[in-house]
């Protein structure tokens, strides 16, 4: 008798630490953020590293200059102009509209780069520093990413999971209270 008690006490403390872990869970990935990623450029070597991005559109962008020389990220189009940015500052863009923004350093004309804002929601790096002087190309981590498309079918069924592990936790702790006769 004592081992089927344990046995129970066991299989109790399992089915609770399984619900916590459902619970931790539905909570996990329902705490997400929906915003759209923000993507870094680093100005290094006199060049834009990555040279050219593709972003979903709402995506912000930032520019941090690395180099000792004072650089700008000036729009082609007039769309952006950052004025001079001195070594460790920082500007910073949110792409409203796709298209292609291609842009410059208004000092160093010969730094170029663009980026493309597309309607879709997966961020992406392609190309090279824009000099042949860098030796690394540059590709940047997914920050972030719009979860608009959560799986509510998954959530819901792991709040059914949870539900029913807790109504046979409990009707078994009842019945193993009730006396035998």
């Amino acid at each position: 008798m004592r081992v089927i008690g344990r046995l129970r006490r066991v299989r109790y403390l399992a089915h609770g630490l399984l619900l916590v872990g459902l619970l931790w869970l539905i909570v996990g990935a329902s705490a997400t953020s929906t915003a759209a990623a923000d993507m870094q450029i680093t100005i290094q070597n006199f060049a834009f590293a990555p040279a050219t991005i593709t972003v979903p559109v709402g995506t912000k962008v930032t520019w941090t200059n690395m180099d000792s020389a004072t650089h700008t990220v000036t729009s082609d189009t007039g769309a952006f102009d950052s004025k001079n940015l001195v070594n460790g500052a920082s500007f910073s863009f949110t792409f409203t509209q796709a298209g292609s923004y291609a842009y410059h350093c208004a000092i160093h004309t010969r730094m170029v780069a663009s980026i493309v804002v597309t309607a879709g929601n997966a961020p992406t790096t392609a190309g090279a520093p824009s000099n042949a002087t860098a030796s690394t190309t540059s590709v940047l981590p997914k920050t972030g990413e719009a979860h608009d498309n959560r799986n509510k079918g998954l959530i819901a069924a792991l709040i059914a999971a949870a539900a029913v592990i807790t109504g046979g936790t409990v009707l078994r702790a009842r019945m193993g209270k009730r006396p035998q006769g």
